[in-house]
């Protein structure tokens, strides 16, 4: 029989039903402080903010090749009164590769709408999720000039279209929900929310 403090590179079931009472696994929590570390100074305060207003996980099945947060107010996706990023528009924050078990693994972490909005790793990491790294990751940031530069301002810099945040929540829509959304849903920033929440309550099911 393993020690108790062998490390292991599999997760467990009762390890996977903590997650009912905790906000993120092992992993997410290595990840979020890996991507932290490469951050610009200027950016961190935002960043820990974001993170601590994090009130719901989602982890699509089967394997969590994306992991989603979001902070839910009254049942709907609100990051209000959260400090943003800069840039509102969808950009990749960091790539962390990492390793466990002898298996690699790279995780993007995305920001939309000024805040983080998932982590997409390849392969899904859900049966290393409680397993201890191998070894330090590689860890690159991706966007720093869209989130520390102080004379940015919404509309001033050079940043992807809100057309690529509409794009991508419908992409997830058709995948998770089947379908797509209605024209109408993708022309308001108001509708970004209700699909956001409606992704959310789907994913809950």
């Amino acid at each position: 029989m393993a020690s108790l403090g062998a490390p292991r590179g599999r997760s467990t079931v009762i390890e996977r039903v903590t997650l009912l009472w905790k906000r993120f696994s092992p992993l997410e929590e290595r990840l979020l402080a890996e991507v932290r570390n490469v951050l610009p100074a200027a950016a961190q305060p935002s960043f820990d903010a974001q993170v601590a207003a994090i009130s719901r996980v989602q982890r699509l099945a089967p394997s969590w090749t994306e992991i989603c947060f979001y902070r839910m107010r009254r049942g709907r996706a609100d990051w209000s009164g959260v400090p943003l990023f800069p840039c509102t528009d969808e950009f990749r924050l960091a790539d962390v590769r990492f390793r466990i078990g002898g298996q690699h693994f790279k995780a993007t972490l995305t920001s939309i709408g000024g805040h983080i909005f998932d982590f997409a790793t390849t392969p899904g990491p859900k049966h290393v999720s409680f397993a201890t790294w191998d070894a330090e990751p590689s860890v690159r940031a991706m966007s720093s000039s869209f989130i520390a530069s102080s004379r940015m301002r919404r509309g001033s810099f050079i940043c992807p279209t809100t057309t690529a945040y509409q794009s991508l929540l419908s992409a997830r829509w058709r995948r998770c929900c089947g379908g797509a959304p209605n024209r109408e849903m993708e022309q308001t920033n108001d509708a970004r929310a209700k699909m956001e929440a409606a992704l959310a309550a789907h994913l809950r099911r």
